[in-house]
């Protein structure tokens, strides 16, 4: 059985299943009272506002090749250049050989090497300063933001990412 995503079926919601996170099914008339107003409404808000982030490039770093096209996904609306790294390896390699990046958006949990030692492998290359780097996790538990703070990372976003996070993220970094 195919389903199809239809926006004028879903509405509103369809933003929502466009972000690759939620899917959420609404049936019948509008409800002031609905639940996921105040998703969708940040959704919406986060949309019309996202900075021009066109002259900046993003680092993506992540072994699974589907998170990746999550995250480009997720930041596209701020519209840097990006690039991508699957490994801690291959992240490390482009720091090395001069690459800049205005940001890194870094997964947490990847093979050989995780997000913590990678950073701070990349803080041991000489004469290189790092942008912002922020960790990317499906880790929310309670504390695991000031775990990632005080192993170095500049900001955290947990797995699936929030808009409105996201947002403050980026304009922590970017905003006028």
């Amino acid at each position: 059985m195919n389903l199809t995503m239809d926006e004028n079926y879903f509405g509103d919601y369809s933003k929502l299943v466009n972000a690759g996170y939620s899917f959420l099914f609404g049936f019948g008339k509008k409800d002031n009272n609905d639940p996921f107003s105040n998703m969708r409404n940040n959704m919406n808000n986060s949309e019309n506002t996202a900075l021009d982030c066109s002259s900046y490039t993003a680092l993506i770093v992540d072994d699974n090749v589907l998170n990746i096209k999550v995250a480009q996904k997720t930041i596209e609306k701020y519209k840097f250049k990006v690039d991508t790294a699957t490994s801690a390896k291959s992240c490390i390699e482009k720091i090395s050989n001069g690459e800049k990046f205005d940001i890194i958006f870094m997964d947490y949990m990847m093979p050989e090497m995780d997000g913590i030692e990678t950073l701070n492998n990349l803080k041991k290359i000489p004469g290189v300063t790092l942008p912002p780097v922020v960790v990317l996790t499906a880790n929310a538990i309670a504390g695991m933001r000031e775990k990632y703070l005080n192993a170095g990372f500049d900001e955290y976003l947990s797995k699936p990412i929030n808009p409105g996070e996201l947002d403050k993220v980026i304009n922590t970094f970017f905003g006028k």
